[in-house]
C-alpha cells in the first residue's frame, strides 16, 4: 500500500484477530485521518467519525446528526435515508450521538451499493441543506404548535428525549456522569435534555457544523476487501477545498480527582403502587489515573473489567447471589466502560429498599 490522493500512509499494522492489515493515513492539507482495515470480508464498511464536544445540555450534536440525512446539495431529497433503506441491500445503516463524537458508519456486501452510501453519506456531512432550509432545524430539534386554546413544543429530538428523562435508569446515569465528570463535557447530555432543548438557537446550530463538521475533525474508517483508491477519491472531493488553516483538534479534558460525592434524587412513581422497593442505588468511580502511563491504565481497566465480570456476570455470580438471597435489591449490574477518553466503573442496584 503506499500514498493514494493527498493522503500519506503513516503507518502499517498487521492484525491477526481480524486476519488484515490495518493501513493508517494522514491527509496532507486538512490533518484529517483515515484507516483502513484491509481483509477478505465481502462486507464493506464506511464510517466518518466527527469529535463533537458539547457546551451545554442543548443536544445540538444530537440534532445534527438527525438533520444531516434531511437532504444535502448532491441528494436534495426529503428524507435520504429513508430512501437509502427502501432502494439499498446494505447490512448496517445508522449515525450515533456518543459523549465527545458523533459517529455515521454504513455497510454493504454489494459493491456498487457500497459507493452509492458513500457518496450519501459523505454529502450529508459535508453538504446538507440545513444553511438553506431552517424547516429542518424545526422538525428535528424544536418549535412551537400553536393549538386552538393552548402553544405546545414540539421536534424529533425533543421529543426523543422527553422519553428518556422518563426512564429512571437514563437520569441515574446521566446524575452519574455530572456527579463523576463535574469539570468536563460530560457532565453535559449529548442527547439533550427536554428543558434546554428550547435554548438551542438555529444560528448556534449552524455554527456547531461549521466547527465541528470539518475535514481536519474528521476520522475516515474503511475495512473489508475493497478497492481503497475509488473510495478515496470520493473522500479527496469533500476535502480538496479545505486546509490546514481550518483545522483544530477538539479533545475531551481529563476530570482530575475529586473528592466523593453523593446525590439523592426522586421519580415519579404510580399513584397507588407501592414504594418501599422502589429505590435504586448507583455507584461510580472513574479508573484512570491522570498521571498513571498507558500500561498502568491497561492493567487496571482490565482487572476491573475481569471483577465485574467475577462479581455480577451470571446469576450465579457472588455479589449478585448475595444481594438477592439477603434480599436487598431484586438485580444488581457491575460494569467498566471504557467508550469514554477516561474508563469508569459502575455499580447498580435495582429495587431495593430505604433501608
Amino acid at each position: 500500500m503506499q500514498n493514494i490522493c493527498n493522503f500519506q500512509l503513516e503507518k502499517a499494522t498487521p492484525v491477526k484477530e481480524a486476519d488484515g492489515v490495518l493501513y493508517e493515513y494522514r491527509h496532507s492539507a486538512t490533518g484529517a485521518r483515515l484507516l483502513f482495515l484491509k481483509t477478505e470480508n465481502q462486507n464493506k464498511l464506511f464510517s466518518v467519525t466527527f469529535k463533537t464536544i458539547p457546551e451545554d445540555h442543548t443536544g445540538v450534536f444530537h440534532i445534527l446528526e438527525h438533520s444531516v440525512f434531511c437532504g444535502s446539495e448532491k441528494y436534495p431529497v426529503k428524507d435520504p435515508f429513508l430512501e437509502m433503506e427502501k432502494g439499498s441491500v446494505n447490512t448496517f445503516l445508522n449515525a450515533m450521538t456518543f459523549p465527545d463524537r458523533t459517529v455515521f458508519p454504513v455497510s454493504s456486501r454489494n459493491e456498487k451499493d457500497f459507493r452509492n452510501l458513500v457518496s450519501i453519506y459523505l454529502d450529508a456531512v459535508f453538504r446538507p441543506c440545513i444553511y438553506k432550509n431552517e424547516a429542518v432545524f424545526m422538525q428535528e430539534g424544536w418549535h412551537y404548535e400553536f393549538g386552538e386554546e393552548s402553544i405546545s413544543l414540539n421536534g424529533v429530538v425533543f421529543n426523543e428525549m422527553k422519553g428518556v428523562e422518563a426512564s429512571v435508569d437514563s437520569r441515574m446515569q446521566q446524575t452519574m456522569m455530572e456527579l463523576l465528570f463535574p469539570d468536563t463535557c460530560y457532565r453535559f447530555l449529548a442527547g439533550g435534555k427536554p428543558a434546554d432543548i428550547p435554548k438551542l438557537s438555529y444560528e448556534a446550530y449552524l455554527s456547531a457544523h461549521k466547527k465541528y463538521y470539518r475535514p481536519g475533525n474528521a476520522v475516515f474508517y474503511l475495512e473489508g476487501a475493497l478497492e481503497l483508491p475509488e473510495i478515496v477519491s470520493m473522500i479527496e472531493e469533500y476535502l480538496a477545498s479545505a486546509s490546514t488553516s481550518e483545522t483544530e483538534d477538539f479533545e475531551a479534558a481529563l476530570q482530575p480527582k475529586i473528592a466523593p460525592r453523593t446525590l439523592k434524587l426522586t421519580y415519579p412513581v404510580m399513584e397507588d403502587g407501592p414504594i418501599e422497593e422502589q429505590w435504586f442505588y448507583e455507584f461510580g468511580k472513574i479508573l484512570d489515573d491522570p498521571d498513571a502511563s498507558e500500561e498502568e491504565q491497561l492493567i487496571k481497566v482490565s482487572a476491573g473489567k475481569i471483577l465485574t465480570d467475577y462479581l455480577t456476570g451470571s446469576m450465579e455470580a457472588p455479589l449478585q447471589q448475595g444481594i438477592l438471597m439477603n434480599q436487598l435489591g431484586q438485580g444488581v449490574e457491575m460494569t467498566v466502560d471504557t467508550s469514554l477518553r477516561q474508563s469508569y466503573l459502575s455499580l447498580k442496584v435495582r429495587n431495593s429498599t430505604a433501608e
